[in-house]
Order: C-alpha cells, then structure tokens, then sequence
C-alpha cells in the first residue's frame, strides 16, 4: 500500500518506465484449509530513476484472487525490503489495465491503447516538448481519461502557446550576463569554461605550483649511500639551497591541512622540524640516531599514534575554542585561523608546522599549540590552564621547542623563526 500510493510510483507508470506485465497463476501457495483460487503472480519490468542505460529490474508480486497484496519483491536496492517504487509502479499498470478493460468497450478504444506506452530509449527534447506536468496532475488526468472516452491522451504533450520569436543575444549581451553572474559571487559551471572568468575555478595547488620550491628529496644520490661522513660532508658544502618568501607563503598556503596533505610531507622530507628539533641536537655526529634519519627523510612513513599526537587530535578543536574564549576580552580583533608548513627563508632545511596562528591588532602574529599535559619545559614561565588543556606563550629564545612559535609585538615575516 505504502508504494502504491507513492506520486513517484505513479510518475514511472505515466511515463512509460514499466514494460513487460505478465500474469501467472500459482499453485501450492494456498492457506491450509482455505476454498479461495490459488493466488497469482504479477510480474514487470521497471527502468532506474537513476540510470535509465542500465538493465530494468525485475519486479513480481503475489495477489490473492481478492486483490490483496500477499508480497513483492523486485531486485534493487529498496526491493529487497518488499516495497519500492518499482513495485508501486507496477501495481499501478495493473490498476489501470483493470480500469481501462471495465470502462471501455470494444466500440471505443482498446485498453492497451489507454496505457503509456513503453519507453525504449530516453532522448533529448527541446524545452517546449517536455511536459513539466506533476505527478499529481498526471494521475488526476490520467483517471479522468479512464471515466471519459473523449479526454486526452495521458501520453499526449500539451501543446504551449507559441511565443514571439526572440533574437539571438548579442556578445555584448553574453559577456554582460556573464560579468554579472560573476559579480553575484555565483559558482555557475558556465563560468568554469568561459574565459577570463575560469581562472577563479583553478584549484589553489595549480595556481600556484610553479610558486613552490623543490624539495629537498631531489638532492638524494644513491651513491651516497656508499660514502663515509668525511666524503658526505664535502659533497654537501657545494649544495645551496634557496627559497624565496613567495615560496614560503605558497608552500604555507598550501599545507594547511598538514597531515592529510601528501604536500606537507613532501616537503618536510629532508627538513629538521620542530618536532625533531631536540632529538637533531642531541644525537651524535659520529653515529646520529637510525629513527631519527628514518623521521627526517621519510616523513609520510613515519605517521606516529603515540598518546601526545592522539591527544592533539581529539583535543585540538576544543584547545582552540577555549584558547578563543579566554582570550578575546583581553585582545582586539582577536582571529585564529589554520596554518600549514613554514620553511625558515635564512635556513632553509628547517621547518615548523603549528596548530593555528592567531592574530590581532594589539599584539600582531603568533603562534599557538595544544600539548599533552605529559610535555614540559623548564624555561617556561607562565601559563594559562583550563581543564587538562595547557596552552603556552614561548618566549623568542625558545621557538625551537616543539611546533611552538614566538609572540611578537609586530607581525613577523613569513620564514622567520
């Protein structure tokens, strides 16, 4: 009952989607003891709303020989719960087919010819020979057409008043249409393939491809596994590496996703981070750290769940409202937004990747970072506590500690450290 009274079961029966109607009495299906007539089956074909190209589904129904729905069943998706709109179209066939046999006679017309129908093959129409009728007027008209032998076909386009005929517009006319679609802020998919105005559908990573520097994984040699320190530290005093401050800013720009961005591992490859800054100066010359070569030079394999990080993950979005309410009676304009990868533009091999930066109008451009209650650093003189989350101001001295960055009074440039 529930897809036989769906509009949407009706439309697909008016629209010719339902093919192939064929009844079968059964046999063995009878209750125990019951006088009734075996019931029968009712089996169609039904095209998908979604994929008119793909085979019909194969929908049948059990009707007791009073009428009544026993089950049905059809093979997509929602089918296979025993009710779809296949199966209400399908019922709705039938209905009609009833309908039309009882109503007309052999002087009139002939039932079949009363039902939409089948559709072979879906093609493009102009605008003014598709029918926007909706369902419900469909129906509506559909069931008179059943009582009166003289309304129109339910198949048949109502024909539109034809309308004056209207010039082709002008390019001046084309291009003010477009500038004005453009200036209304809209997404339009026209403008993606119209000149000039595509340029603002290129993805950010394009645009400013040719803006990022090489990372420092081109500078690897095989050979240079074969060599000893001495002879590594030659090859290396003629290598020099610069980056611009555009470089700087794309490759921030570009990163601010930090770890579900395959660039910010990219480029941290090769690069002391802040996060590897204590273990880089500890670690000996002679014989530095295996794990700590592996961390440097292959960051994307070196993805950590250790408790730090994870606590960083389910916290950092709650450490950044709290570090907000706290704050902002105490600052103006107080903003705080993401920041990907920044590359020291004086030391190009090192690098920092902060959880946010917040800026203001009193004191400039900072950085912050939500940590683990387990992380500590002596040379840290005050901080601001809430709950279990601890957010530290680190003092210029200390802005190699971890990812934590300096609080300046003005707006540092972008790679200083």
């Amino acid at each position: 009952m529930k897809c036989h009274k769906s509009l949407k079961a009706h439309n697909f029966f008016t629209s010719g989607w339902v093919k192939e109607v064929n009844v079968a009495p059964t046999t063995g299906l009878d209750s125990p003891g019951s006088s009734q007539s075996s019931p029968v089956i009712v089996r169609g074909r039904v095209l998908h709303s979604q994929s008119l190209s793909a085979t019909p589904t194969n929908t049948w129904i059990i009707v007791a020989q009073d009428g009544g729905i026993m089950t049905a069943n059809c093979d997509c998706k929602a089918g296979l719960g025993g009710t779809c709109s296949h199966v209400g179209a399908v019922l709705f066939y039938v209905d009609a087919a009833v309908r039309a046999r009882e109503q007309k006679t052999v002087t009139q017309d002939k039932a079949y010819w009363l039902l939409p129908k089948a559709c072979k093959k879906i093609e493009y129409k102009p605008i003014s020979e598709i029918d926007f009728t909706s369902s419900a007027n469909r129906k509506r008209k559909f069931d008179a057409q059943l009582c009166d032998p003289t309304a129109q076909s339910s198949d048949t386009v109502v024909k539109r008043q034809s309308c004056e005929s209207v010039k082709p517009p002008t390019e001046a006319e084309k291009t003010k249409f477009l500038e004005d679609l453009y200036d209304h802020g809209s997404r339009a998919v026209i403008l993606s393939v119209t000149k000039p105005f595509n340029k603002a559908f290129i993805p950010k990573a394009v645009s400013m491809a040719s803006q990022l520097p090489e990372p420092l994984s081109v500078l690897r040699k095989d050979d240079s596994l074969m060599k000893d320190r001495s002879e590594l530290k030659k090859d290396t005093e003629s290598v020099c590496i610069v980056i611009t401050e555009d470089q700087v800013r794309a490759v921030e720009s570009l990163t601010r996703t930090q770890s579900k961005s395959n660039l910010w591992y990219t480029h941290r490859a090769g690069r002391i981070t802040s996060s590897s800054m204590k273990s880089a100066c500890a670690t000996k010359v002679e014989t530095p750290s295996l794990s700590l070569i592996n961390k440097v030079c292959y960051p994307d394999k070196q993805k950590l769940n250790t408790p730090a990080i994870r606590w960083g993950r389910e916290n950092e979005a709650r450490a950044k409202l709290e570090y907000i309410n706290i704050n902002k009676n105490f600052h103006k304009n107080l903003k705080v937004v993401e920041c990907g990868l920044f590359l020291c533009q004086e030391h190009p091999h090192i690098g920092a990747s902060p959880d946010d930066m917040v800026t203001c109008d009193c004191c400039g451009r900072y950085f912050y970072r939500c940590l683990h209650q387990s992380d500590r650093f002596s040379n840290i003189e005050s901080s601001i506590s809430q709950d279990d989350i601890t957010w530290y101001n680190v003092a210029q001295e200390s802005a190699m500690l971890r990812d934590v960055f300096i609080t300046s009074p003005t707006p540092p440039a972008l790679g200083d450290e």
